[in-house]
């Protein structure tokens, strides 16, 4: 199996500072991802005269935002947290912005078709093992979202439709999946296209994008200056949107736990999808605490990933996420205990990502202590297609030094929750990722799980329960 996380594309618009000369900008962000490319786009929409200089280390979408499965859906799954976090008025406009977020992604598919948006559906499935038994039927409990959908509904919003029963199969591509609920607005997506429309679309707007440009140096103050191998870049503010090597950062290093995301492809079988009737490029997850993944390619494949596999003691990153990890024989067996009809099917590419993750599964925005002219948005794992876009939103506010909505969200700056300290915290993440483990598959093999494993998977936070769902009408009548 090869690495191959994204297509070979010309590298068209390139600027690079030539070498001894400093260069200035309104604007520096760091890190071209999606979050960065977004907020570049965001201030030259707010402030077209503003100069805006996207400085990455690779090339844009090298991180997480070129490596994931390419799935989008809103943050309601989320709204508990948004309202523990920023009140419940807060959590809804935020939640509502990621609806807003989902049409701008449509609208700018529809510019650049290399985004390969399919808004199928998000479909969210449990097993049998989810759902406490072997083949618990039709009225066991569904899986851990009952208490997502109440909160939605609490607030406001009925984002959710269950799956019926007869045609669960059909919408997940799984026999193994007994019960689903499925956001419609949700679907799946190119990673590597979206990132290639976003490029384009900041070079357009006059973004000026300086790629295989390491940040060497920051030195804040009244006027941040940037250390690149090219020369010195000074701007009138600093956005850092860097992924995983913001856990460097000693204000974020305890607030950040950097893991690895693994993906597998298959060869293209779309013969034999089709006769599944799995065709339709719906965005499919289980309801595990080390998630799985899957959609179906337009180009008829499958990828299948999973969450949560390497762990980055003390949050070191390297070389270590490039390739396909030793994870991916796991994440093979996985795709085919899930879809046993891929079982002889051959595997065209393997490759992993790091992510950034937060203790509460929220984004990190604000200014860096002391450094009113450098911000920072991090952490967007596990839903960040969509949300990096009110990432954008917040960050081209605060750097253009606005006073509105967005940077007056109780999401910036907020006093969020931290890990335990080294070496408690990478030693412990092994021990809870390997208790999951054992739960998970004790949960497959209709078992109960061993006291202490389930004591301390219980770590990872988990709320199965009861919901009933409006039934979600037949496929011709859903409008996509």
């Amino acid at each position: 199996m090869e690495h191959r996380p994204w297509p070979a594309r010309p590298a068209a618009g390139v600027t690079l500072p030539p070498p001894g000369r400093a260069r200035s900008f309104d604007v520096a962000v760091v890190g071209g991802g999606l979050v960065g490319l977004q907020t570049a786009l965001r201030i030259k929409a707010l402030a077209p005269e503003t100069g805006v200089a996207v400085l990455e280390r690779d090339r844009c979408g090298a991180g997480a935002s070129g490596r994931n499965g390419g799935q989008f859906h809103s943050w309601w799954d989320r709204a508990g947290t948004l309202e523990a976090v920023c009140g419940e008025a807060e959590a809804v406009r935020l939640a509502r912005a990621t609806e807003a977020g989902i049409e701008e992604l449509v609208a700018l598919a529809g510019r650049r078709p290399e985004v390969g948006l399919r808004q199928a559906g998000w479909v969210w499935t449990a097993g049998p093992g989810q759902r406490g038994g072997r083949d618990p039927g039709p009225e066991a409990a569904p899986g851990p979202w009952a208490e997502t959908v109440a909160k939605a509904r609490e607030l406001g919003a009925e984002p959710y439709l269950e799956v019926p029963r007869d045609d669960l199969e059909r919408r997940s591509g799984s026999p193994r999946v007994s019960a689903a609920i499925e956001e419609p607005r949700g679907g799946s997506l190119s990673p590597p296209g979206l990132v290639a429309a976003l490029r384009a679309e900041a070079l357009a707007a006059g973004v000026e994008i300086f790629e295989r440009t390491s940040v060497s140096g920051l030195r804040g103050g009244t006027r941040p200056q940037l250390a690149t191998p090219g020369g010195t870049v000074g701007a009138g503010a600093v956005v850092l949107a860097t992924n995983v090597w913001a856990a460097r950062l000693p204000q974020l290093r305890g607030k950040l736990f950097v893991v690895g995301s693994d993906l597998v492809e298959s060869a293209p079988v779309p013969g034999l999808l089709a006769e599944r009737g799995w065709i339709g490029g719906e965005a499919v997850c289980d309801s595990q605490a080390r998630v799985l993944y899957w959609t179906a390619t337009p180009e008829g494949r499958v990828a299948f990933g999973r969450g949560g596999n390497r762990i980055a003691p003390f949050n070191r990153v390297g070389g270590r996420y490039e390739g396909a990890s030793r994870w991916a024989a796991d994440v093979a067996a996985a795709m085919r205990r899930t879809l046993p009809y891929m079982e002889r099917v051959e595997l065209d590419a393997a490759w992993s990502g790091a992510v950034d993750r937060t203790a509460d599964g929220l984004p990190l925005v604000g200014r860096l202590d002391g450094e009113t002219k450098v911000f920072y948005g991090v952490g967007w794992s596990g839903s960040g297609v969509v949300p990096s876009i009110v990432g954008g939103q917040v960050l081209a506010g605060l750097a253009l030094g606005l006073e509105d909505e967005w940077t007056r969200s109780p999401l910036v700056d907020r006093a969020a929750p931290s890990f335990p300290p080294e070496p408690l915290r990478t030693l412990g993440a092994h021990v809870v990722r390997e208790s999951v483990r054992r739960v998970a598959a004790a949960a497959d093999a209709g078992r109960e799980p061993p006291r202490l494993a389930s004591a301390l998977a219980s770590l990872t936070p988990t709320a199965p329960a009861r919901s009933e769902l409006p039934k979600a009408p037949p496929a011709e009548e859903r409008a996509r």
